[in-house]
């Protein structure tokens, strides 16, 4: 048994929305490089019209870093 799911860069523009499918037992990884946006994220995962998870936050780099430059977005 599989599942199709989407992944959806919300705020920033990490490319069009990715369609993957993930199957029993198993584990898909996907890597972006997020420096053009100071190391801040915002991802959705869906999955049909009853899953809808959204990830958003900075990875930690321990060195100086922005404020989040999405903030005052409308979006």
């Amino acid at each position: 048994m599989s599942i199709d799911l989407i992944i959806t860069s919300n705020a920033y523009d990490y490319g069009p929305p990715l369609n993957m499918q993930l199957r029993d037992g198993k584990s898909v990884k996907k890597k972006w490089n997020l420096k053009q946006s100071g190391n801040w994220f915002d991802f959705s995962v869906s999955s049909g019209k009853d899953f809808l998870r959204r990830f958003a936050g900075r990875v930690e780099t321990s060195k100086h870093g922005i404020s989040d430059p999405a903030m005052a977005l409308e979006i």
